[in-house]
């Protein structure tokens, strides 16, 4: 809802705002106001703001500018500065839809209360069985004040009817091209569904967070289907619980893709029950201060380090990716460090990016806390990019008292030309 306009309201014939109606920033439509054209009877879908304009507005596919005046940079972040709501359908009949796309090009202030792209939510059976969905693209900066919960692409309440014919679908997407700004006492939903169908993306040039929100839920579903991506390119995500393609039957799949970024977890739950999940850090760092689990997925370090403070599981469909560029560890080469890990699934070593200078080399690729700190072991290990000439061997190791999981370089030795010369000649003989 943007002023009082709900993206996705149908006007009826005839249609006008009366005088008092409000628009954004406090702008009036006044007596007898119409969409020209005959509009009146249309359905008003987007809201384009952006500092040097007049705001936009598309109705039936059409765009319209508003009698306004143009809009200055203080203007868009008043617009924006409450609830900020694209594609939302709020306790409404069964086979209600809405969608809506706001686009503000500059900075876009601070959102208070709820920030909401693609939501759909219902309290009984009868509302069961409508869609929504919602893009908020933001060219610059955006602020989320404390205590505002977001929603990208969810489903709340009951979603699918009692008989099973029908259920919820919800999708959304935003984009902050600078950085999103991030108070206390925040939460975070992106794709989250009980027994509907919702996907969502959450998209930021940068992170700004003065202390970790409680949990953060990237695509989960208890039986329906989820999907969830979030994209960090700098800053530090801080975070009390992630939930990363988690399902409690159904099926999910959730993204964290952090891009010269940081992750600072309490818990990461992750491709559990049915979803799966994927954790990919390039030129990053993630801190957890409790348990990491990847039963199903991907982890990707690519210069990159992984530190976990207690327990790191991986179950039998986890794979994990290590990058290899250079010797120093979790600089030039992706790396893990755990007080206890149990290991299983697939680990591949990429080693394309390494120059191969001649001689052996070492990379302790996860180093536990103790003498036991390993159990168990990946059930398959592939290397991608070993240069002619060399071997590669990784394998667990015992290394002043605690376990490690090492990789060890080795140049293949190079017959002598003499021994070579015999080597050939017996060869010939024996043909």
């Amino acid at each position: 809802v943007l002023g009082g306009i709900r993206n996705g309201s149908h006007f009826p014939n005839g249609s006008h705002f009366p005088n008092g109606s409000h628009f954004p920033n406090g702008s009036h439509f006044p007596n007898g106001t119409y969409f020209p054209d005959g509009t009146t009877g249309g359905v008003l879908q987007n809201v384009h703001i952006r500092a040097g304009a007049p705001p936009l507005i598309r109705v039936s596919g059409q765009l319209w500018p508003l009698d306004l005046p143009a809009l200055t940079p203080q203007d868009t972040e008043t617009i924006v500065g409450g609830a900020l709501q694209a594609g939302q359908m709020f306790l409404s009949a069964a086979g209600s839809s809405a969608s809506g796309t706001v686009n503000i090009g500059g900075d876009a202030g601070t959102v208070v209360g709820f920030l909401i792209a693609g939501n759909v939510s219902t309290n009984n059976d009868t509302q069961v069985g409508s869609t929504a969905s919602g893009v908020v693209n933001v060219g610059g900066s955006l602020a989320l004040a404390n205590g505002t919960s977001t929603f990208i692409g969810s489903t709340l309440g009951p979603d699918r009817s009692l008989d099973g014919t029908r259920f919820n679908r919800a999708s959304g997407a935003v984009t902050v091209g600078g950085t999103l700004n991030v108070a206390a006492g925040n939460n975070m939903t992106i794709g989250f569904t009980s027994d509907g169908v919702a996907d969502g993306a959450l998209q930021v040039g940068a992170l700004e967070m003065a202390q970790a929100i409680a949990s953060l839920q990237v695509g989960r579903s208890a039986q329906g289907e989820a999907h969830g991506l979030l994209s960090v390119g700098g800053g530090t995500l801080k975070v009390g619980s992630l939930f990363l393609g988690v399902s409690d039957g159904g099926t999910a799949s959730g993204r964290l893709l952090l891009n010269q970024a940081g992750l600072q977890a309490e818990r990461v739950q992750a491709g559990s029950g049915g979803g799966r999940a994927e954790l990919r850090l390039q030129d990053a760092s993630a801190t957890v201060s409790d348990d990491l689990s990847l039963l199903d997925g991907l982890l990707s370090l690519d210069r990159s380090l992984l530190d976990v403070g207690d327990q790191l599981t991986l179950g039998p469909a986890a794979e994990v990716h290590l990058g290899i560029d250079g010797l120093l560890r979790g600089v030039s080469f992706g790396a893990i460090d755990t007080l206890f890990a149990d290991l299983a699934g697939a680990l591949t070593i990429d080693l394309s990016g390494l120059v191969f200078g001649g001689g052996g080399a070492v990379f302790d690729l996860l180093r536990s806390g103790g003498v036991d700190g390993i159990h168990g072991d990946f059930t398959s290990v592939s290397f991608l990019g070993l240069a002619s000439g060399y071997a590669a061997a990784a394998a667990i190791e015992l290394d002043g008292g605690i376990e490690v999981y090492r990789l060890r370089l080795s140049q293949l030795d190079v017959p002598e030309p003499a021994s070579l010369a015999l080597t050939l000649l017996a060869l010939g003989m024996l043909a």
